[in-house]
């Protein structure tokens, strides 16, 4: 899981702007944002819900 989940942040780390950096997954989580600043939010949430950003 750890692995994943550094797979997935690890471009985002790369890119050098001020832009959110938002990673969407399937599951059914809340919001969560990491040191790093990177978000963490379900889709369903995502799609469903104009203040979750």
């Amino acid at each position: 899981m750890q692995q994943e989940k550094m797979q997935e942040e690890r471009p985002l780390l790369r890119i050098n702007d001020n832009f959110k950096k938002i990673i969407i997954t399937g599951d059914d989580i809340k919001k969560k944002t990491n040191e790093k600043g990177i978000i963490t939010i379900g889709l369903l949430d995502f799609l469903l819900n104009d203040d979750i950003l």
